[in-house]
């Protein structure tokens, strides 16, 4: 039985185009998920609520923030080109979260991850006994959904990560060179740019639960998320030019679209 799903799982990988991985506005609304009749706006809370999950489930686990972002990133490249109607979205969670704990060398054993997630879905604090039938066939399916995730993925498993960028360009902005910049940032308490520092990583990890991760180069996604925190904070010194991103393209539309996330 186990073998048939794998093969079945494993046919529908296998008519992937994954030369195409990337997300395009076409594929946003004629995704596979649109085939299979699910609306754009429901795929789209479907990754939020997914998403919301994994970050749990990372949290639970004490993943770093690298391994945490990858499992996001896996998640929605793969839904990108995959269908919700086809794959439970759960157990995919699950694998992306596994997966990424080897790739960032942030290693956590299946069984540590199977209970992570069994108490998530369950909302109890027991865990699943290790000797039963249930936790077998859960470590079966975890097992299955890997070799999928990473078919699905092209053997493609790098992520340029969001977090990185934020870190270099909190650097920079913190460290200026003109002298009216000098002034604003030593203008900043000590409160305030730890408070910049939090709000900045918040608003990274909800774009991460939406599919602009896969639209936007990630170096201007972490200086749109610097600009927000720093406007939101009403704190001197923070603009577009700072952050070098007066005149990128995507910036604006970045901007407007983690806006639509609060509203």
């Amino acid at each position: 039985k186990n073998s048939n799903l794998l093969s079945y799982k494993m046919s529908s990988v296998l008519q992937t185009n994954h030369s195409s991985l990337e997300w395009t506005p076409e594929k946003g609304f004629n995704s596979p998920s649109r085939e299979d009749g699910i609306t754009y706006i429901d795929e789209m809370e479907l990754r939020k609520k997914t998403c919301k999950m994994i970050m749990l489930a990372c949290t639970n686990l004490n993943l770093s923030a690298l391994p945490c972002e990858t499992a996001h990133v896996y998640f929605n490249r793969f839904f990108s080109v995959q269908s919700f109607a086809k794959h439970d979205r759960h157990l995919m969670a699950m694998a992306c979260v596994f997966l990424s704990s080897k790739v960032e060398e942030n290693m956590k054993r299946a069984d540590k991850i199977i209970q992570c997630f069994y108490s998530l879905w369950q909302n109890t604090a027991k865990s699943l006994d290790p000797k039963s039938i249930s936790f077998k066939k859960l470590k079966e399916k975890l097992f299955i959904c890997e070799r999928v995730l990473i078919q699905t993925l092209g053997f493609n498993l790098n992520v340029d990560h969001i977090f990185v960028h934020l870190r270099s360009q909190m650097k920079v902005l913190c460290n200026p060179t003109d002298p009216l910049e000098i002034k604003n940032i030593d203008s900043w308490s000590d409160s305030m740019e730890r408070e910049f520092v939090l709000t900045s990583e918040s608003i990274v990890c909800d774009v991460l639960r939406t599919n602009i991760c896969l639209r936007y180069v990630p170096s201007v996604i972490s200086a749109c998320c610097l600009f927000f925190a720093g406007i939101h904070l009403n704190l001197p010194g923070i603009s577009m030019k700072s952050l070098g991103i007066e005149t990128c393209q995507n910036a604006e539309k970045i901007l407007e679209e983690i806006y639509e996330i609060y509203e």
